[in-house]
């Protein structure tokens, strides 16, 4: 899977309200479930901790206590995420509708190719 842009990053942080610094478990879970959904996707801890202001060691601690709380399958952390959850799903979907489009594209161009050329 390809890397999100640092700009639609920053445009999930913002609809989500990721940067914000709060306590509330809302927030916590959801930042932890996309910071380890970017470096699950190539970005480096420390690359993210810029996205969020913050140490890349605050990131390694989201990361696996989201994976601890993935494993669990928490009700809290599950409440909390599913949204998120979604929009992520949603948009990688929409990256593999484009990709497969794209491939179509190319395969109908390269028939047309061939039927055009002279023999």
């Amino acid at each position: 899977m390809e890397k999100l842009s640092e700009e639609k990053i920053m445009q999930i942080i913002k609809i989500f309200n990721l940067d914000e610094r709060t306590r509330k478990a809302e927030n916590i879970d959801q930042r932890f479930l996309f910071y380890r959904y970017l470096n699950d996707n190539g970005y480096k801890l420390v690359e993210i901790a810029q996205f969020f202001d913050r140490n890349h060691v605050n990131i390694f601690n989201g990361v696996k206590r989201n994976k601890i709380q993935e494993k669990t399958k928490c009700t809290r952390y599950i409440k909390n995420t599913e949204k998120l959850r979604a929009y992520l799903k949603e948009d990688s979907i929409i990256k593999d509708i484009i990709n497969v489009q794209q491939k179509l594209d190319s395969m109908i161009d390269k028939i047309n190719n061939l039927n055009t050329t002279e023999i």
